[in-house]
């Protein structure tokens, strides 16, 4: 496949969207564990826990996780059984990777047609957190569609991939 190609340049353009989720996730990371050590010290050290760093951290991983998965699904670290397929004969492997593609892809669908619909409601309904932070839910669930549609696309890229290399069979 040529470089020029539009499966390519898309693949490019999303590699390039998924790697600056990835470093966003992996900042938020560490910003939950900042927020971990702050609340154990003040718990434990100083006898005055905080009202705000659990619930907090809950949504930051939220957005965390939502936005690596499309990565995650480029570097092939999803969790798979690589001694048994590795065993299968090339056709079937690939046989294998299409279908996993195409369920990736159901599977995308409908977690985006879910989460927009919850973060539809959480935005039209005004839903705050029903803790004494009543925080604004929506921009933290905005992660969930967000994530969903870079998942998608990056399944779609897969399986774009996969019927250019099956073209050159």
């Amino acid at each position: 496949m040529s470089n020029d190609s539009p499966v390519v340049k898309f693949r490019n353009v999303l590699s390039r969207i998924n790697k600056i989720a990835a470093i966003a996730s992996g900042i938020l990371v560490v910003i939950i564990m900042l927020m971990t050590v702050f609340e154990v010290v003040g718990r434990y050290a100083f006898n005055s826990p905080t009202s705000w760093s659990i619930e907090l951290s809950g949504y930051l991983l939220l957005i965390s996780v939502f936005l690596a998965a499309s990565y995650t699904l480029e570097k092939r670290g999803h969790v798979q059984v690589d001694v048994i397929i590795d065993m299968l004969p090339k056709k079937t492997r690939f046989v294998i990777s299409v279908i996993t593609a195409i369920l990736a892809i159901v599977f995308s669908i409908l977690l985006l047609w879910q989460t927009s619909k919850l973060t539809f409601d959480a935005f039209s309904l005004e839903w705050v957190s029903n803790t004494v932070l009543k925080i604004v839910l929506y921009p933290f669930y905005l992660a969930m569609p967000v994530g969903c549609v870079l998942l998608m696309a990056q399944a779609l890229s897969d399986l774009a991939l996969l019927g250019s290399k099956r073209k050159m069979v």
